[in-house]
C-alpha cells in the first residue's frame, strides 16, 4: 500500500491462498482503510496479484477485428482452458495493433463487486482496479519498446517472464516462487535459453523491493526505470474496474 498524494490511495490486493468468493484479501483492505481512517472522497486505485488475476497471451490474428470481436476471441480462448467457470470472470485485454499478440487478464466479477463494496461502505471512489503486471508493464513502456528482452516482474509468489521483441510479447511464462525468487530466476532463465535460443540475454527486471542489483552469468540484468508521473489510473492499461 502507498500513499501517492492526499485524496489518492494505491493498494496493492494480494489472495495469499485464500478463497475468492467472500474474499480475505477484500476483508483485509475493509480492515486497512478502517485502521488507515481515509477520507471520503479519497480516490482508490486497486492493484492486483497474479494469485488474484488469471493471465494469458492471446496469439496474432490474420483478420482484423474490433473490441467486441477481440474480447468474443479472449472469452472463447479462456473457455476452451477453463470450462463455465469463465461465465462469472472479467475479462479485459491489453490493447495491441494488427497482427500483434495481446495478453488478457480475467478476474472473478465477485472480487469486483466486493471491493465496490467496501469502497461505498468507506465512501470513497474506486478508480482504478488493475492486474500488477500491467501496472508494472505500463510503468516501463518506453523502455520496453525500445529493447529485445525478457522482462521479469518479481512477485510475492510468483515471477513473471515476458519475452519481449521488438516491443511486442511473444511468451508469457508464470512460475512459482519457492525459498529464493533469485535462484528461482537463474533456473527459469537457463529453461529459456533451452526453449528459445533467438530471444537474447538482455533482461529488464521490475523488482521494485530489491535494493541490490543481481547478476547472472551469461546474462544482461539491468532494473526496470519505472516512471510515475500519473497516477495508474489514468495510465492506457488492461483495467478491470467496475466504476470506470
Amino acid at each position: 500500500m502507498s500513499l501517492l498524494w492526499p485524496n489518492r490511495l494505491e493498494v496493492l490486493l494480494s489472495a495469499q491462498g485464500a478463497a475468492v468468493v467472500g474474499s480475505p484479501a477484500a476483508s483485509s483492505l475493509d480492515a486497512l482503510l478502517n485502521a488507515m481512517q481515509v477520507k471520503p472522497n479519497t480516490h482508490l486505485t486497486v492493484v492486483l496479484s497474479v494469485d488474484l488475476v488469471r493471465y494469458q497471451l492471446l496469439s496474432a490474428q490474420q483478420v482484423s477485428m474490433n473490441a467486441d470481436e477481440k474480447l468474443a476471441y479472449a472469452a472463447a480462448a479462456y473457455k476452451e482452458i477453463y470450462g463455465a467457470e469463465t461465465d462469472v470472470w472479467k475479462i479485459k485485454l491489453h490493447d495491441t495493433g494488427f497482427k500483434q499478440a495481446s495478453i488478457a487478464a480475467a478476474v472473478e466479477e465477485s472480487i469486483l463487486e466486493k471491493l465496490q463494496q467496501v469502497a461505498q461502505q468507506h465512501k470513497i471512489k474506486l478508480v482504478s482496479v488493475q492486474p500488477y503486471l500491467m501496472a508494472a508493464y505500463n510503468s516501463c513502456k518506453n523502455q520496453l519498446g525500445k529493447l529485445n528482452a525478457y522482462f521479469v516482474v518479481v512477485e510475492s509468489t510468483k515471477l513473471l517472464l515476458l519475452n519481449i521483441q521488438a516491443g511486442q510479447c511473444k511468451n508469457l511464462r508464470i512460475s512459482a516462487i519457492n525459498h529464493n525468487w533469485q535462484q528461482d530466476l537463474k533456473q527459469l532463465l537457463a529453461r529459456e535459453a533451452m526453449l528459445n535460443d533467438e530471444a537474447g540475454h538482455e533482461v529488464l527486471l521490475h523488482a521494485p523491493k530489491l535494493e541490490t542489483m543481481i547478476k547472472i552469468d551469461g546474462w544482461q540484468v539491468s532494473r526496470a526505470a519505472t516512471t510515475h508521473k500519473q497516477p495508474v489510473a489514468k495510465r492506457h492499461s488492461v483495467k478491470l474496474s467496475t466504476s470506470i
